[in-house]
């Protein structure tokens, strides 16, 4: 079974999206990962765009974030960030930043493993991305809230935005305007405190605060990548 993404001509002319749209094409024609949603093909008509990606029948992040009782344990968390962390070494791998980690693009299969989809508002590591603060307010990189210069760290940020969300079950900086998101920001530094949790680890807690450093220059990975 496959899934097919259709994407109207005219809609994307009229909000002025062909360069992302024509970009994610081409960047999804360059990958091939066991933890991506790769693109099987593309073709087009008249009036539509479409590309054909394989079916994931266990629905998305959000969806089991929204629609279970029962939160992640530690070994289920340790291992869908195992599965995100894997796919996102191959995306950087290729030189293109996601720039949109959320639990909306998290898909997963029948068997349970995670697969990150849409790149809509991916980029080239090598293009100049300052200035530029497309995404999803609640999950984005300080860098890119603030149109600042950004890197493979934008990334790494929104992943300490999903496992601090499965773990304290919301996000650190709560909105859906930009500016709410960057005012907190500018007030506070959220972190996840080890005694407001009591069924993760240290370790776990650190691992997450670690990727929620605001300054990107000491964020996990910024030194040596994945």
């Amino acid at each position: 079974y496959y899934a097919l993404k259709q994407m109207i001509k005219a809609k994307i002319i009229d909000q002025n999206s062909e360069r992302n749209i024509l970009q994610e094409r081409l960047f999804l024609s360059k990958m091939n990962n066991t933890f991506l949603a790769n693109m099987l093909c593309a073709f087009q008509d008249k009036d539509n765009l479409f590309m054909l990606f394989p079916l994931f029948t266990g629905g998305d992040l959000r969806y089991h974030l929204s629609n279970y009782i029962y939160s992640f344990t530690e070994t289920q968390l340790k291992f869908l960030l195992s599965n995100i962390i894997l796919g996102i070494q191959y995306i950087h791998s290729k030189g293109i930043l996601h720039r949109d980690l959320k639990p909306e693009n998290i898909l997963f299969d029948d068997r349970g493993y995670a697969y990150i989809t849409d790149f809509g508002i991916a980029w080239s590591n090598d293009e100049d991305h300052e200035g530029d603060n497309s995404g999803t307010p609640g999950y984005m990189a300080p860098e890119t809230l603030f149109g600042l210069k950004q890197d493979y760290c934008v990334d790494f940020y929104s992943l300490g935005v999903i496992g601090y969300e499965i773990v304290m079950g919301k996000t650190p900086y709560r909105g859906n305007e930009r500016y709410d998101i960057k005012r907190q920001m500018n007030e506070k530094d959220v972190l996840i405190d080890i005694n407001d949790v009591d069924h993760f680890t240290e370790i776990c807690v650190n691992f997450i605060n670690g990727l929620l450093c605001k300054n990107p220059g000491k964020r996990l990975g910024a030194e040596s990548g994945v």
